[in-house]
């Protein structure tokens, strides 16, 4: 009776302090604990006080509703920024460059952004799409396959059969739709 008495009063602290703490600071950072995927939330805990934490807290993104949208759902150990909706209402509001998983990311992994372009990055493999200022796309990555465009030099070789050989030429033509597929 009485540890249960003690846990009402715990929750009832633990919720003062996070409404004083979100009053007080409209935006502060936060450390993923856990995602999930079932219904696009995350648990988060305060990256300055470890007891601070909230379960469930909705994620932002660019353009949802509607089955539209883009959603990038932070891993455990992501550093992410928190805004507050009310007092008690934390929402993530975007995923912090240069900190994932616990560690910072080396300086010599981080991709060059031009001003005037946009970066979409696939995953902290080194995949990258660039969105450049004259509307152009450019494909970039350190893994995964190469993908063929115009003016390229290609070699093809055919193990059996009658069309047997090493085939050499250029790519003349190509698509607007690329897939580079990693297997």
């Amino acid at each position: 009776m009485i540890f249960k008495e003690i846990k009402t009063v715990y929750n009832v602290i633990k919720k003062l302090v996070q409404s004083e703490v979100a009053k007080n600071k409209p935006f502060d950072i936060y450390i993923v604990t856990e995602s999930n995927t079932n219904d696009y939330t995350v648990n988060i805990r305060n990256y300055y006080f470890a007891n601070l934490q909230f379960d469930n807290v909705r994620i932002s993104g660019i353009g949802l509703g509607n089955g539209n949208g883009i959603i990038k759902i932070p891993k455990k150990d992501d550093m992410v920024l928190v805004g507050f909706v009310g007092p008690n209402v934390p929402l993530v509001l975007g995923s912090l460059f240069c900190y994932e998983n616990g560690r910072e990311i080396d300086a010599d992994f981080i991709p060059e952004i031009k001003v005037g372009e946009t970066m979409i990055i696939g995953n902290s493999g080194g995949s990258y799409i660039y969105i450049k200022e004259n509307g152009s796309i450019s494909l970039a990555g350190n893994n995964g396959p190469a993908i063929a465009r115009i003016g390229d030099k290609i070699s093809v070789t055919i193990d059996v059969g009658s069309s047997a050989g090493t085939y050499e030429g250029t790519i003349t033509s190509g698509s607007t739709k690329v897939t580079s597929e990693w297997h």
